[in-house]
Parts: C-alpha cells; structure tokens; sequence
C-alpha cells in the first residue's frame, strides 16, 4: 500500500503531485524491502533538475532495487516481469554498469514469459548495438586513412627535405670547385 500511494503522489493521482509526500511513502515501502519502491526512489533521486538530486542516494537505491529483484528472479525463474525490470537496470546501467548482452538477455527471457513490450528492446539494443559497430567501423577506417595519409605525407617530405640537402651540397661542392679554379686562373 504504501508504494501505491507513493505512486499517487509521485504522478498526481487523486492527489496534487508532491515529491516530497512520495519519497516519504516510497523510503515507508523500500523499508519493508519493495524493489519497485527503491527503483522510484533511484529515479527520483536520479532526476537532475530536481530539488532531490542526489546521484549517490539514486545509485544506492537501484542497486539495492537490483539485489532485490535478481533474487526474487532466482527463486522464481519464470516470472516475466522481474526479467523486464532487470533488462532495464542493465539496459541504462541503472545501479550496475551498463551491459547491452545481459538487458538483452533479460528482455528475452521476459518476452518468452509474457512481456512482449521487452521484444521492442531488445530491437533497440540490437540496432543501438549495430549503430555502435558501424560508428567504430567509421572511426577506425577514418583514422585508418588519416595514419596512411600522414605516413605518405612524412614519407614525401623526407624524401623532399633529403633531395634539398643533397642539393644544397652538391652546389656547395660545385661553388667550391669553381672558386678553386678561379683561385688556380689568378695564380
């Protein structure tokens, strides 16, 4: 009940919207160990253009939210939505570090029990991935062409600045030996 009127006020359900009364409800639920609870708080907390921004308390919340659903997902495998809300975790490094292959994972589990909201993330994390692949691909073959580009640059302008030298002597040698023959012709 008291995540429920949490929730109320939070969303402004039968009641004016009132952050501070839903904390209150929703810290009354997480301290009788709901996860839901502790998930609203994470993103309560999470939220900074709020007065309660508070990124520490908001981490605290979604991994404690976190423990508390991959248990209940041990002791009950074919719950559907416990699948769908640790996919999320996963899927927005919500209390965890972000990993694409377990929300995906989570989400599949979740749509084969039921929760076939989970499939269209999966979609999203497939081409979020694909998007992923083809940006690093992008990257690698830019920088690819910037290193080849750079090496032949260097390579030309070596062998520019060797021929300039090689020049340079060469018309040193040439000057010299003209000034040594004019020498010998004054003599």
């Amino acid at each position: 009940i008291a995540y429920r009127i949490g929730y109320m006020y939070q969303k402004g359900i039968g009641a004016d919207v009132d952050i501070q009364k839903s904390i209150e409800w929703y810290s009354k639920a997480a301290d009788i160990g709901s996860p839901d609870a502790m998930y609203q708080l994470g993103y309560i907390y999470r939220d900074s253009s709020s007065p309660y921004y508070n990124p520490s308390l908001s981490q605290k919340y979604f991994s404690d939210s976190l423990r508390l659903y991959l248990n209940n997902n041990y002791e009950d495998p074919n719950d559907g939505y416990t699948a769908l809300r640790i996919g999320r975790f996963y899927h927005y490094g919500l209390g965890v570090e972000r990993d694409i292959d377990k929300a995906i994972e989570y989400y599949t589990k979740a749509k084969e029990l039921g929760y076939s909201v989970s499939m269209d993330k999966v979609n999203e994390l497939q081409e979020e991935q694909s998007l992923a692949m083809m940006s690093i691909a992008t990257t690698a073959a830019h920088l690819g062409r910037m290193f080849q580009n750079d090496t032949v640059a260097k390579a030309q302008s070596r062998i520019y600045h060797s021929d300039k030298k090689i020049l340079r002597q060469e018309k040193k040698l040439k000057v010299e030996a003209v000034q040594a023959i004019d020498d010998y012709s004054q003599e």
